[in-house]
């Protein structure tokens, strides 16, 4: 199947319904078979909605016990309702602390407690080919787009009424997609196509739920890992140079122009795809911004290491300053939410100590 990228032109909208522009901002996800709700079920831990909170009509992901991410464009709302992988939500205020493009990242407030679960970040540069699950907030489908019009083969379907509803399907990284010239979207994108044939819960975004994530299972660890944030999709198609432009999720867009009116649409010509041209998805690549996201956002503790504050300097008076106010239950806001340093599962208990001092040591966990 040949490929043509039908976002030309991103243009920085922020609407929350249908922008006529090349690519439009605020997703959700439409995908090929029924549509997938997430159930309460959904948000315990270990299960695909692990890691989304709600950012007030939008999604944000927790990255560290008091920061996360969300697409820069939704703005602010103030306030993360997050899980935190349970069955209980959680209100959680916050203050922007730093943006680069289209990914922006927010802190707790001094008064909000710290999360207790967080996505691990997809730090690899290796994501295309790799299958994603994709997680956003928005429509369903809408009425079928036909071509020739009305009466023809089926190509796909406009966007449907937004009703807040929390949705997933999947994907396969196509490229990465390099933006430039366009501030506030430039950088790196995972792309991703609406391929027809690649299953029901096959997905592209739609409006409603910029702000998303896309997630890898890293083939490293098997762990599920953060890599990406929803920001652009293509569109919008009309029939005809200077008809009406509409958002639709397509999984052929030849013999459709792409644009916002008949000044600027491109005719996608069928004589130069011998196959289908599907629109596609762009989120923010993660592992691109890591330089970025580090220099806000210290990587957490693990079992293993004495950095225990979390300062980039391993077994110093600091880190075990740190570790004694979290066997007393004051951890600090870059220390782990508890004492349980040898991962047994017991909080501050004689082995925690024994393995701490052992790692300070040169030992191993």
């Amino acid at each position: 199947m040949m490929h043509t990228t039908l976002l030309t032109r991103p243009a920085p909208l922020l609407a929350a319904a249908a922008i006529a522009t090349f690519a439009s901002l605020a997703p959700a996800v439409i995908t090929i078979g029924p549509r997938s709700i997430l159930s309460n079920a959904d948000y315990l831990s270990g299960a695909r909605g692990q890691y989304i909170g709600r950012w007030g009509n939008y999604c944000g992901m927790p990255i560290g016990p008091r920061h996360f991410v969300a697409a820069n464009h939704v703005g602010n709302s103030g306030t993360l309702f997050y899980n935190n992988g349970t069955s209980t939500v959680t209100a959680y205020n916050a203050t922007f602390a730093g943006a680069q493009d289209d990914l922006a990242i927010w802190q707790l407030t001094p008064d909000s407690p710290s999360f207790t679960s967080w996505a691990p970040l997809y730090a690899n540069s290796d994501e295309a080919g790799k299958g994603l699950t994709v997680i956003g907030r928005g429509t369903d489908k809408g009425a079928e787009v036909r071509l020739p019009a009305g009466t023809g083969q089926v190509r796909g379907w406009q966007w449907g009424a937004s009703d807040g509803q929390v949705t997933g399907g999947t994907n396969t990284v196509t490229s990465i997609y390099t933006i430039s010239g366009s501030p506030g979207l430039n950088g790196d994108y995972l792309y991703f196509e609406f391929d027809q044939n690649a299953g029901p819960t096959e997905c592209i975004y739609s409006v409603g739920d910029s702000s998303g994530g896309v997630f890898i299972v890293d083939p490293v660890d098997g762990v599920t890992k953060l890599a990406g944030v929803n920001s652009l999709v293509d569109g919008n198609f009309s029939y005809t140079q200077n008809g009406t432009y509409f958002p639709a999720a397509l999984w052929d867009a030849r013999s459709f122009w792409v644009g916002s009116s008949g000044a600027d649409g491109q005719f996608i010509n069928p004589a130069q795809y011998p196959g289908p041209v599907p629109a596609g998805s762009y989120a923010t690549r993660i592992s691109s911004r890591m330089s970025f996201i580090r220099g806000i956002v210290p990587p957490t503790p693990t079992c293993g290491s004495a950095d225990f504050n979390c300062d980039g300097d391993v077994g110093t008076d600091a880190d075990i300053e740190a570790f004694f106010a979290c066997l007393g239950g004051n951890c600090c806001a870059t220390c782990p939410g508890d004492a349980d340093f040898n991962c047994d599962g017991d909080v501050g208990t004689d082995s925690d100590i024994e393995s701490f001092f052992r790692i300070l040591a040169g030992g191993n966990c």
